[in-house]
């Protein structure tokens, strides 16, 4: 794992504020000048490290992190000296794709599903799985034998990322997942965002996938539905 966040410490420019990167910075002399030409230079390398952490499932405020640089640059304590601020990126990024366990609980994966469902405007629909909408899309809902193109997140209860398509969207066929994630399907409208919360009967069972899902796992997903098509 690179040093990535605080080697790029030392390339933060006073242009940068706690609001972001100002529209323009006044040039007076030739340092104005220098500042903001290295500004330019390395405020895409800086942005596209972030993207790559982001990209690992490492949640960043960046309003935080730009005060925490400030505080760095002008001597002060972040939270985190360099060594330890890489070690922490690293455990978090491999408790996020850490290998999951073989099989879980099914009474504590049932009561997460039920405990779901008493959220603030959940569904519980026939398969078991729990509805919440995030954001309504609009026309017809998704039906039997069409195609919706969506990009989805799934986790398990504890925060465990096993897949991340919603910056890469897939397509596929409504009878082509599982009973619990089909009955969403069919709840859901283009252009909408929602949560389904899977219990294992609907999902993958008290099997589950070897190496992937573990047995008896209630399946946690983010879906962001684009389309939908014969």
């Amino acid at each position: 794992m690179n040093k990535i966040i605080f080697a790029i410490a030392l390339f933060l420019l006073p242009a940068f504020t706690s609001q972001g990167v100002q529209a323009a910075v006044p040039m007076h002399n030739a340092t104005d000048s220098a500042s903001c030409a290295i500004a330019a230079v390395m405020g895409p390398l800086i942005n596209n490290n972030l993207v790559k952490i982001q990209g690992l499932g490492v949640e960043l405020d960046r309003d935080v992190f730009v005060r925490a640089l400030a505080e760095y640059l002008d001597g002060g304590n972040p939270g985190f000296s360099a060594a330890d601020g890489d070690a922490y990126i690293e455990a978090r990024v491999r408790a996020l794709h850490a290998t999951p366990p073989d099989t879980l609980d099914a009474r504590i994966q049932r009561a997460y599903v039920a405990r779901m469902a008493k959220t603030d405007g959940a569904l519980t629909l026939p398969t078991g799985s729990v509805l919440i909408t995030l954001r309504e899309g609009e026309g017809p809902t998704a039906r039997d034998g069409q195609k919706v193109r969506m990009g989805y997140s799934l986790r398990l209860s504890d925060g465990t990322v096993l897949d991340d398509t919603l910056h890469e969207p897939v397509e596929m066929g409504v009878n082509e997942v599982t009973p619990g994630f089909a009955d969403g399907l069919r709840h859901m409208r283009a252009g909408g965002k929602y949560r389904l919360v899977v219990p294992a009967e609907a999902g993958y069972g008290k099997d589950g996938i070897s190496h992937v899902v573990p047995g008896n796992a209630a399946l946690d997903f983010i879906v962001e539905l684009h389309s939908i098509s014969d």
